[in-house]
């Protein structure tokens, strides 16, 4: 027997702009308007990003707000909230107070990584303050994996912090410095290694 298929949407992501596709949803109104959407047709879980009023990456917490807010007086949708801090401006406090919006999960980015020509920083004893702000405040943790050994580092957040239940791990193929190349062995072996009670 097949487990289900989880359709997960990120209708705005962080790099994309309008002017490489006009159809990209970026102010509220049209993020809720697209999330909705895809939950009709049947999606189980929306990433949430936000933009200001420039289209920029962010992580405005009055936007996040105003946009969890619609999206449930409109669907059931679970959400899942960006806490990435790539290319941004983000402190610890910005990230707990998103946590305080009580979405059901957050992106949780185990290590750092030279991602394309940069360094995505994910500093170690600020991800555990985020992990533990997080379990006090009963939201969970999607483990965010570009690479082999975030696998392991989040195995290890998972025994360390004596999370329960099944865990959603998120495998982001095709990003440069990460696993650029997709390919069914890898998949395999990623799918291998977090065991078969988490979800991915």
């Amino acid at each position: 027997m097949h487990s289900p298929c989880i359709i997960t949407i990120a209708p705005t992501g962080g790099v994309t702009s309008k002017d490489a596709n006009p159809n990209l949803p970026i102010h509220p109104h049209e993020i809720i308007d697209e999330v909705y959407r895809c939950h009709q047709l049947g999606a189980s879980i929306a990433h949430l990003h936000v933009r200001d009023k420039d289209g920029r990456h962010c992580l405005d917490v009055s936007l996040f707000d105003e946009i969890i807010s619609g999206i449930k007086e409109r669907c059931d949708i679970i959400i899942c909230t960006s806490t990435t801090n790539w290319k941004i401006e983000a402190t610890i406090e910005d990230k707990f107070e998103l946590i305080a919006l009580k979405p059901d999960y957050i992106s949780f980015h185990v290590n750092s990584f030279n991602r394309g020509n940069a360094v995505f920083v994910n500093d170690p004893n600020e991800q555990e303050e985020l992990l533990s702000e997080a379990k006090r405040n009963n939201v969970r943790p999607e483990f965010e994996i570009f690479d082999l050994g975030m696998i392991y580092k989040a195995l290890g957040f998972i025994k360390d912090f004596d999370l329960q239940g099944k865990q959603r791990f998120q495998f982001m193929f095709g990003v440069n410095g990460g696993v650029s190349t997709f390919t069914l062995k890898t998949l395999q072996l990623f799918v291998d290694l977090i065991e078969h009670d988490h979800t991915w």
